[in-house]
């Protein structure tokens, strides 16, 4: 289960220098084949999870219409907060909503089924990427910046 955030760096001919970004590919120091003029988005991989399945039901039933077929889902920034925000609430619950409000789901490969140490730790881990990730977002960015989900199992 991964989390990218997708960056709009395409620096059209008639941007001003201003507007320009600057994209330098190097490896050991040295130029590489890659062409800056041709690179239009950076990708990160933000997370990485191992089975929060509770997570993954999460975001199918509320960004991917119920449909779970390994394909990316895309997120925005409102809807990255809304995951925190939930998150936040099992956390300050002392998880006694978890089962309602962010259940674990099974599944092939999916891990437990259980809000036990694992399930706490991997919220734990998520509030903290989200929060850092959420933190980080210039409003600005809005229109440079997107998010994907994505899980193989």
């Amino acid at each position: 289960m991964y989390l990218y955030k997708q960056t709009y760096v395409k620096n059209w001919s008639f941007s001003s220098k201003e507007e320009r970004f600057d994209v330098d590919v190097k490896r050991g120091g040295h130029a590489t084949k890659i062409k800056p003029e041709r690179v239009a988005y950076i990708k990160e991989e933000v997370a990485y999870w191992r089975k929060f399945n509770a997570l993954h039901g999460y975001i199918i039933e509320n960004f991917a219409n119920q449909v779970d077929n390994c394909q990316e889902v895309r997120l925005t920034k409102e809807d990255l907060t809304n995951i925190l925000d939930m998150l936040i609430a099992i956390r300050d619950a002392n998880y006694a909503c978890a089962e309602e409000l962010m259940p674990p789901v099974a599944g092939f490969f999916f891990g437990g089924q259980e809000v036990d140490e694992f399930y706490i730790k991997d919220v734990e881990f998520t509030i903290d990427i989200l929060q850092n990730e959420i933190d980080d977002i210039d409003e600005d960015d809005d229109v440079w910046v997107g998010y994907t989900y994505l899980a193989s199992w």
